[in-house]
Order: C-alpha cells, then structure tokens, then sequence
C-alpha cells in the first residue's frame, strides 16, 4: 500500500475567528430586532445557499434588505484582534445624572500596530428603588 499523506492546510481558523463572527452576527440581530435580521438571513442564503462566502457577503445581505448603512462593521472584518471594553460609572448627586464611560482597546497585531476603535452597540437602562425603568436621555461626549 502506497504512503499517501494529506496537504498540510496553511490557513488555519483559530477560535477566536469563530468567537468573533458570532458576536458580529449578534451585533447586527440587536441592532434590526429579529424580524428585520431575519429578513437579511433569508436575503443572505437566497443569494448564497450552497455558495462559499465571505464575510462582506453577509454584510451587504443585511445592508440590502434593510436599507441600512453597516459600513462600521467593516472594521470587524479587517482587523486582526478582539477590542477589550471598559466601562466607568459615576453618579453627581446635585446634577442627579448617572454617567457611564466607554473605553476601547484593540491590541496591536503584527502588521497592524495602531487600529481605530470598532463599532460596539450598547443597550443600557436604569432602574429605581421600587424596580421601575428610569427614563435616559444621551450626552455624546
């Protein structure tokens, strides 16, 4: 019987690709509600199915269908690495305003040693004493 031995594949997916695809595709589904990210998976697969993909085919399957700009989620797809999040909170007790921080990280990868930060939508909320929503309102600094 001949030695036969398999190629040896240079490309190998790591777990964090994988780790990293999953929150993207939670990203779009929190952003559209699930009536509108399912209709760009219907979208996605009526133009894919059986098809080897990329990413950006995602992308522009829920761009289309829901008429929505998305181009801030290119950075995801392009960039080596998981961006690390902090969050701080301080509550100014005369003004009676809760704030909250952003702050984000992405470490530096071999060709790509200074990145911009990605786009991470955030839901937040706040409640009383007695567990009622407390209305929120937005200051962008």
């Amino acid at each position: 019987m001949p030695n036969i031995r398999a190629p040896v594949t240079k490309k190998v997916k790591t777990l964090t690709v994988y780790e990293k695809g999953t929150k993207v595709v939670r990203m779009y589904k929190k952003l559209l509600g699930s009536q509108w990210f399912r209709k760009g998976t219907y979208l996605y697969f009526e133009r894919h199915d059986g098809q080897a993909v990329t990413c950006e085919d995602f992308f522009v399957a829920m761009r289309d269908a829901n008429h929505a700009d998305f181009a801030n989620f290119l950075l995801w797809y392009s960039r080596a690495g998981t961006p690390t999040v902090k969050v701080t909170s301080s509550y100014n007790v005369e003004a009676r305003t809760f704030s909250l921080k952003f702050s984000q990280t992405v470490p530096p990868t071999p060709g790509q040693p200074v990145k911009e930060p990605m786009f991470i939508p955030v839901a937040a909320g706040l409640l009383d004493s007695s567990g009622k929503d407390i209305p929120l309102s937005s200051n962008k600094n």
